[in-house]
């Protein structure tokens, strides 16, 4: 099979070159807005999608696993940190607060992103506006709706909490494999 190397083939090593002159590190840009953009659901909404305006905004989901290092260093020191206790002392969150959206940290990466909106609905909506925007995908766990986001290489979910009056209170992007 071409490309594959045989188990007793020897290690390929790349030939040797002089080292670069070292580049300044490049400038990093404005933080860029993390709203989901607002599109309108189809009657029989899919899962929901990754936007397709990535290449021009980063999709909240795209800051999933990125480090703590390239997220500082992108967008700068946060407005505010705190810490969120989970259920399990192994659950605590360290949370990254910026204008346009929180940043959950495990470890040494981001697994969950908090936003104001997604998927044509927000925070204090009526969670039957998530369920129609979410359509079939949607998962209704009573206090919190869930729906599978693709168009990632790695598994993420969208989350709303719903409180006792039936309105949104958070919206969350995460890796469920975390």
């Amino acid at each position: 099979m071409p490309g594959v190397l045989a188990p007793d083939a020897p290690a390929l090593e790349a030939p040797a070159q002089a080292a670069p002159a070292p580049t300044p590190a490049p400038v990093p840009a404005p933080a860029p807005a993390l709203e989901a953009p607002v599109q309108a659901a189809p009657a029989q909404a899919a899962p929901v999608q990754a936007s397709p305006q990535t290449a021009q905004r980063p999709h909240p989901a795209d800051w999933l696993g990125v480090s703590v290092a390239a997220l500082l260093a992108a967008r700068g020191a946060p407005a505010s940190v705190y810490a969120v206790r989970g259920v399990e002392p192994w659950q605590d969150d360290v949370v990254f607060v910026y204008p346009d959206a929180d940043f959950y940290l495990y470890k040494d990466r981001v697994w969950q992103v908090g936003v104001s909106a997604a998927a044509d609905f927000r925070r204090g909506d009526d969670r039957r506006v998530a369920l129609l925007a979410l359509g079939d995908a949607a998962r209704d766990g009573g206090d919190h709706i869930v729906s599978a986001v693709e168009g990632f290489p790695w598994p993420v979910e969208l989350r709303c909490n719903v409180d006792e009056a039936g309105k949104i209170t958070v919206i969350f992007f995460y890796r469920p494999d975390f």
